[in-house]
């Protein structure tokens, strides 16, 4: 099927290539929106070099337009994505340097510096989408994770907050409680939380972290019930593995932690943190 899908896109792109003009400024305008419309349905799909492709041809297309920040933009995702990160950090640097109001362009750059460490980096992004855009909400919610990473509580709580102000029942803001409360220890706390999230949008992650949770309560049977069910929405989600590792260590089962563990490994999971688990 992605074989098919590729050899279509690839027919369109040759078609279009074959209605263009050159220095006809409608056909040129046309080849421009039909690329940046090729590489959102490569994104959608997840074809990273297809959607790298049709996204550098379209700013060489019209390196003048200035929908070409955008596209920027998604071509530093794009980037990240085919694991190119610090070609990733290039291009979403240079398209903030172009546009330093851009708060998706920050947005983008913060995620990127977060997956790469650079989480100084990322806050100081945070902060300036902050200053720029006083009600977003997602800025916060990733200031407050951070700053959990980093130990830092008082900044984590202060922006958790904000967050209960002017949010209370946002995803985020609960994901943030819920986060909180599992790194002071306070389990019982999460497990509340957890159980609305997976009221409101039931996700292999919420199951795997009220799991977590259950496992630090000695709750084993509710516990092995949200492992089975994250699993039954991800077959191949590593941390649910993980966690389940921990579950039958608990149990005293050492083959079948073993056998979870490893199966985490082979699902992408770090090595030596997986036998950690069953160690």
């Amino acid at each position: 099927m992605k074989k098919s899908l590729l050899l279509i896109g690839a027919a369109a792109l040759l078609s279009l290539s074959a209605a263009y003009v050159p220095g006809d400024p409608e056909a040129t305008e046309d080849l421009y929106i039909n690329l940046v419309g090729d590489a959102d349905e490569a994104i959608a799909k997840g074809r990273w070099e297809d959607a790298e492709r049709a996204l550098t041809d379209a700013m060489k297309l019209q390196p003048a337009n200035p929908g070409n920040i955008m596209l920027m933009s998604n071509l530093g995702i794009v980037q990240y994505n085919r694991g190119n990160d610090s070609l990733a950090l290039a291009t979403l640097t240079r398209a903030h340097e172009m546009a330093p109001r851009s708060v998706t362009v920050l947005r983008n750059l913060a995620m990127v510096k977060t997956s790469t460490g650079d989480l100084d980096g990322a806050l100081r992004d945070y902060e300036t989408i902050a200053d720029l855009d006083s009600a977003d909400t997602g800025s916060r919610f990733y200031h407050a994770i951070i700053s959990l990473r980093r130990g830092d509580m008082a900044r984590a709580v202060s922006d958790i907050r904000w967050l209960e102000t002017h949010a209370p029942e946002d995803r985020e803001t609960l994901l943030a409680q819920a986060t909180l409360a599992s790194a002071t220890g306070a389990y019982e706390e999460a497990v509340k939380v957890y159980t609305r999230l997976i009221k409101k949008d039931p996700q292999p992650e919420y199951y795997g972290e009220r799991a977590l949770a259950n496992i630090m309560t000695d709750r084993l049977g509710d516990a092995a019930d949200d492992i089975a069910s994250g699993l039954a929405l991800d077959p191949q989600d590593a941390t649910l593995y993980l966690y389940r590792a921990m579950l039958n260590k608990a149990r005293y089962r050492p083959d079948d932690a073993r056998a979870d563990a490893e199966k985490a490994i082979e699902l992408g999971a770090d090595r030596e943190a997986a036998m950690s688990v069953i160690r």
